[in-house]
């Protein structure tokens, strides 16, 4: 089953366990919402058949998680090992982080991020013209994506 599509950085940085999680995560928050047409959206996320970042200006989304984004963390204070791990996984995340090395490589990142940029605001623009509580009856046809 597809994972959700999320940059391939992202991807890189946060490896599969992030993906089953996030997928996971979607899953369950479509199961637990009474509105089908968010439901929907959350589902098509998990799949991979709707970019993740169409949800930044999902109304459903916004309502759910805005008392939450609003709140400013407390970063609690580290023991000292703590602050080793934390250190050590920071390095690890460094070391296998992939940055373009020539300009070839970099004009095609920049292509893939206009790409889905562009998919992305395509499907919201569908979804405020359709109406966010409308439920499509097939798979957007833009989930062949990029």
């Amino acid at each position: 089953m597809p994972n959700p599509d999320i940059s391939p950085i992202l991807a890189q940085i946060g490896g599969d366990d992030y993906l089953k999680t996030l997928k996971a995560r979607l899953t369950e928050l479509a199961d637990q919402t009474d509105d089908p047409a968010y439901a929907s959206r959350l589902r098509e996320v998990a799949n991979g058949t709707r970019p993740l970042r169409t949800l930044a200006m999902d109304p459903a989304w916004n309502k759910q998680f805005k008392a939450a984004m609003s709140v400013t963390p407390v970063v609690p204070e580290l023991d000292p090992d703590q602050r080793a791990a934390f250190g050590r996984r920071v390095e690890e995340l460094r070391q296998h982080s992939r940055v373009p090395t020539n300009p070839e490589e970099a004009g095609s990142f920049v292509r893939e991020v206009l790409q889905r940029a562009e998919r992305t605001r395509q499907i919201n623009r569908q979804d405020e013209l359709a109406g966010w509580d409308h439920i499509p009856d097939e798979p957007s046809s833009n989930a062949t994506g990029s």
